[in-house]
């Protein structure tokens, strides 16, 4: 992806303007373009359902919500934010966690 296809390139479903990050884009792009391939519709504020974002993890969606619900106390293993009751996963939240699961 070129530059200015970048700067112009927007959510299929929102049509509202990707946002960048400079120092998390090519993971970022590189989990949009996995969602693409798989179907998985990416919000316009660049988070997915838990379902979606379990699948991106290769993961259980129960995983995912056990995660989020024993962890309250401590650091949660993967960042998330509530649209209501449904968890939604940040794509930056989740290239972190793969590149730190990459690391170990």
């Amino acid at each position: 992806m070129t530059a200015a296809s970048r700067m112009t390139a927007c959510c299929p479903t929102c049509r509202r303007p990707w946002p960048l990050n400079g120092e998390e884009f090519p993971h970022v792009e590189a989990l949009r373009e996995s969602c693409a391939a798989r179907g998985i519709i990416v919000a316009g504020d660049n988070t997915v359902s838990e379902p979606d974002a379990a699948k991106l993890l290769n993961r259980s969606a129960f995983t995912l919500r056990n995660w989020r619900l024993y962890h309250e106390g401590e650091e949660a293993p993967l960042a998330f934010t509530l649209d209501g009751v449904r968890a939604r996963y940040s794509l930056s939240a989740l290239a972190d966690h793969l590149e730190k699961k990459w690391e170990e």
